[in-house]
């Protein structure tokens, strides 16, 4: 349950960077790039993260997919890329909405997916402020302009549990 209203720090350098990413199935980099983007101050072009992500690499000799080509891209995934510009992330499931809070107001940017089975999408938020009555705010990278989506508490968590919980947390500091 929320008790109290929480905006990120970076709020407005999120929005103010966010990339709307049309009809495209690639939530996945528009948000990472919006995310990079507004901690770096960069210009980076979310097709060029995009395709960037659609090819496998190699750690520890091991090949790594972050991506289905042109379609859903993996925590993993994204947590490599940050890590390629310097920033730290992590990423986790079954994650309880108390860590989320908690991790929240210590100033972490985090990137729940959220969805649904019937029918089948999901899709990458980035939460950028909480509040007691209109539940949770996001950049979402759907919206052309650079608003904040609420998303009831109910609702967020219905669709968050879909996908096991799964959020990707971004310690811009």
């Amino acid at each position: 349950m929320i008790h109290q209203e929480i905006a990120s720090p970076l709020a407005d350098q999120i929005l103010a960077n966010l990339q709307y990413q049309g009809l495209s199935n690639s939530c996945g980099p528009y948000s990472l790039t919006t995310v990079i983007n507004a901690i770096k101050n960069l210009q980076l072009d979310p097709e060029t993260i995009a395709r960037e992500l659609n090819k496998p690499v190699k750690r520890f000799f091991i090949p790594i997919i972050r991506r289905i080509p042109n379609s859903a891209t993996f925590p993993w995934g994204m947590v490599d890329i940050f890590s390629q510009f310097g920033i730290k992330a992590h990423w986790k499931c079954f994650t309880p909405l108390n860590h989320l809070l908690v991790s929240f107001q210590n100033g972490n940017i985090l990137m729940p997916i959220i969805g649904s089975l019937r029918p089948l999408w999901a899709h990458f938020l980035i939460l950028i402020a909480i509040h007691p009555v209109k539940g949770f705010g996001f950049a979402n990278t759907q919206f052309q302009r650079p608003e904040i989506d609420w998303i009831a508490e109910e609702q967020f968590r219905r669709q968050w549990r879909i996908f096991a919980n799964c959020v990707v947390e971004v310690n811009p500091h």
